[in-house]
């Protein structure tokens, strides 16, 4: 919260200043960036709250698929995987007359296309979801996601490479994939573990009268005792 008055604060200083001028603040200091590709959703919020011409920034990447030209910061988003600061530029972007953001270009489609093709592993966090299994789903729900944003022609487009996105999706993603069989195979060998313990232990406790049995005679301890009585009438 501390964090989230002191960028209030600092909103309120430069607000007097022109637009230019603010965006090349934010620029120069790069904590937008740096909270879009964190999930600071908050910050971000708050940025635009006060100047929603803020989602026009655009930047290099840090990694391979968005570090050879600018994007704006909603592919950057979407490369980290960060679902609830993606959704705020989507909607600032859509609701807000001043903040209109035209539609990407080609390179920021292919861009956007590489990045969702991509795979890093310290995106487990970002995902905030526990299983290579569930992992691998929520990537698949990502390509998904921006399958339907680009346009449909672009969905068999072939980079330099001669390979689709989905092509790359499967080839970068096999890791996981193999991970993720492997580790529905060990849950399912565990769950059938644990039911068949359960159930050896069920049967017994089935054929076991309560108190045991005489071990000379085998004549239940409990025979003719109040207890086994109201035992059985409560079992009816």
């Amino acid at each position: 919260m501390a964090a989230i008055e002191l960028a209030n604060q600092v909103c309120n200083a430069i607000s007097p200043m022109n637009i230019a001028e603010i965006i090349d603040f934010f620029r120069k200091e790069d904590a937008l960036y740096q909270a879009t590709i964190k999930g600071i959703s908050e910050l971000v919020k708050l940025c635009i709250n006060f100047f929603p011409e803020l989602i026009w920034i655009s930047r290099r990447g840090s990694r391979s698929a968005t570090h050879a030209m600018e994007f704006r910061l909603a592919t950057h988003a979407m490369e980290f995987r960060q679902e609830r600061t993606l959704s705020l530029f989507l909607k600032v972007s859509s609701t807000n007359e001043l903040s209109l953001v035209p539609a990407p270009t080609l390179d920021e489609l292919m861009g956007i296309m590489s990045a969702v093709a991509q795979y890093e592993p310290e995106l487990h966090a970002a995902t905030n979801v526990s299983g290579a299994a569930f992992q691998m789903q929520r990537e698949l729900q990502w390509y998904e996601a921006m399958d339907m944003w680009i346009v449909p022609s672009l969905r068999t487009y072939q980079f330099s490479h001669g390979s689709t996105s989905w092509n790359e999706f499967v080839e970068k993603h096999k890791t996981l994939r193999e991970s993720g069989e492997k580790w529905v195979k060990d849950t399912a060998n565990s769950c059938m573990l644990v039911s068949t313990l359960i159930a050896t232990v069920l049967f017994a406790a089935a054929f076991t009268m309560p108190g045991g049995n005489d071990d000379q005679t085998g004549v239940p301890l409990l025979v003719g005792q109040d207890s086994l009585l109201v035992l059985q009438f409560q079992m009816r």
